[in-house]
């Protein structure tokens, strides 16, 4: 799996590989979901719908389910832009 290669840093720390790999697995399914939704949605989407704009819903959403998060929201945007 590609993201074997990737490493991520909290406040100077390396999170550990198993942690890095679920994280970059939640923003794929949040990708993937945001996809789904395009193509099921499209006809009642509005023109200035942005994936992004989704994804950060998610993210939010998903934020109070962890146990940081803080550093959840800040690593997931991370992993989103690279």
């Amino acid at each position: 799996m590609w993201c074997s290669f990737l490493h991520l840093r909290l406040q100077g720390k390396w999170l550990n590989h198993e942690k890095a790999q679920q994280l970059y697995e939640e923003v794929w399914q949040i990708l993937d979901e945001a996809m789904d939704k395009s193509e099921h949605e499209k006809a009642s989407l509005p023109d200035t719908a942005k994936m992004m704009d989704f994804f950060r819903r998610k993210v939010q959403d998903r934020r109070s389910e962890t146990d940081d998060p803080g550093a959840y929201g800040t690593l997931m945007m991370e992993i989103v832009e690279m």
